[in-house]
């Protein structure tokens, strides 16, 4: 069998002037930026077919030498990519094996570190200093070993690794878990450690939220959760399902909605169908990374709403930010004074240019439309919203037979859809639940997601045939 073929081609510029000296400041004027694209060809490909992949791609022969190349993390496959790939099979060019989508950099020292710290994401890209380098990214990579960690027989395993990973793991968790191996005689993996403290960590499981309060104060329920699911009775019969599944169903007076079929036709489904609704926050990852805290907040919200009952079709979105004071200008305007926040949060400023537009792109580009939304400052001396309050809501449609979930049986298939999720924002739950402050950057870096609504669409349109 003859040996692939790589070939590269040269793409459009990245940034806009305005981004460049955003990113590069004073270097903006002698660093050049552009997209490349490698590919990896088969023997069906021609030299006649280079030319209609350069039309496609809005691509040339190759005209830079770069100093600096940024490529999709080594093993994995961007969601670019796999859309482009399918294109291109949709119109017969079955010759290409593999894409994958290049950041290119030339320039100064300074502007290379720029990019470097501005630009470059060690969760999801790899770094190259040349285009040979670059051709490992189509090669395969092993998968990583599970870490054992014994636990069991060493006691003071646990507590380290608790403050060198960030667990954020109480003593009842970490006493929980030692107990626990030592009946099961055998060391914790690195897999289940992580779980673990996710699935245990405030932001999942909501510990305080749902803990009995003390109080001298008049309040009618045992924790605050309670006095929350107290504004639904028993008798609101428009309400078909609350507090127990990924997002609440409320009656509709819908008959009908326009569906794809398993056999990729439009059809009508004629049955009762009601509505989903569901707001949450994504306030941690926003005030760290705004754009993508935002973006994750509503993938997230979207991901609840399709995995109400057995299936559910999301519909419309929205979006809200509360915040400290803006300080928009050079000069500060009356009602403010100067900004005192944490070190690791973003600034009240970059999370309303950013968060807003990096929620709205996930939505339009899952297919989503965000409908509406809102901001609020507020801020008194130094007390404020330093650390963001992100909402994300949204309401989809869902049919009634489909509001009850089904209950699995031993033997049973389970079958994952999406992408690599790597570590990113598996560190989500713990980072949140450290007291602010005592978070380190490496913990609030990994712990934001990165958005990927093209993989979240490819697996609503897999839902979206039941």
């Amino acid at each position: 069998m003859p040996k692939p073929k790589i070939l590269f081609l040269s793409g459009q510029e990245i940034f806009n002037e305005l981004d460049k000296k955003r990113y590069f400041e004073a270097s903006s004027s002698s660093v050049h930026t552009q997209y490349a694209f490698i590919l990896k060809v088969n023997e069906q490909y021609t030299e006649n077919q280079l030319e209609q992949i350069k039309n496609i791609l809005n691509a040339t022969d190759l005209n830079i030498s770069p100093s600096l190349i940024f490529s999709p993390r080594l093993g994995t496959k961007s969601s670019w990519s796999s859309k482009c790939e399918d294109i291109f099979r949709n119109i017969g060019l079955k010759s290409i094996d593999r894409i994958e989508r290049l950041k290119v950099f030339a320039g100064n020292e300074n502007a290379l570190k720029s990019a470097k710290e501005n630009i470059f994401d060690r969760m999801t890209e790899s770094a190259f200093e040349d285009f040979e380098s670059v051709k490992e990214i189509f090669s395969i990579t092993p998968r990583k070993k599970l870490q054992i960690f014994n636990i069991h027989t060493d006691p003071q395993l646990l507590e380290n690794l608790n403050n060198e990973l960030s667990l954020a793991l109480n003593s009842f968790e970490i006493n929980y878990l030692m107990d626990l191996f030592k009946k099961l005689d055998r060391g914790i993996t690195d897999a289940e450690l992580m779980m673990f403290s996710q699935i245990n960590s405030e932001h999942c499981r909501h510990k305080i939220f749902r803990s009995t309060w003390q109080t001298d104060l008049p309040f009618s329920y045992d924790s605050l959760f309670d006095g929350i699911k107290s504004t639904t009775k028993d008798s609101m019969e428009h309400v078909l399902s609350a507090y127990h599944d990924n997002s609440a169903v409320i009656k509709s007076n819908s008959k009908s909605f326009l569906e794809v079929g398993g056999d990729l036709k439009y059809k009508f489904f004629k049955q009762d169908v009601h509505t989903t609704i569901k707001v949450e926050t994504h306030n941690h990852p926003t005030g760290i990374s705004p754009f993508e805290g935002s973006a994750t907040g509503s993938g997230g919200e979207i991901r609840d709403c399709s995995a109400t009952g057995r299936v559910a079709r999301p519909k419309a979105g929205f979006i809200g930010l509360t915040l400290s004071h803006l300080r928009l200008g050079n000069e500060l305007e009356e009602w403010e004074s100067s900004l005192d926040k944490p070190s690791y949060l973003s600034s009240p400023k970059d999370i309303i240019l950013d968060a807003p537009i990096g929620a709205a792109a996930y939505n339009n580009e899952f297919g989503r439309p965000a409908i509406y939304g809102y901001f609020r400052t507020l801020e008194n001396e130094k007390l404020g919203f330093h650390k963001p309050i992100m909402l994300a809501g949204g309401v989809g449609s869902i049919k009634e037979i489909h509001i009850e979930k089904g209950q699995p049986e031993p033997d049973d298939l389970v079958i994952v859809l999406g992408g690599p999720s790597m570590l990113i924002g598996l560190g989500g739950g713990s980072a949140s639940s450290v007291k602010g402050g005592s978070s380190s950057s490496d913990l609030d870096f990994a712990s934001v997601q990165r958005s990927n609504p093209e993989m979240q669409r490819r697996a609503q349109q897999v839902l979206d045939r039941f």
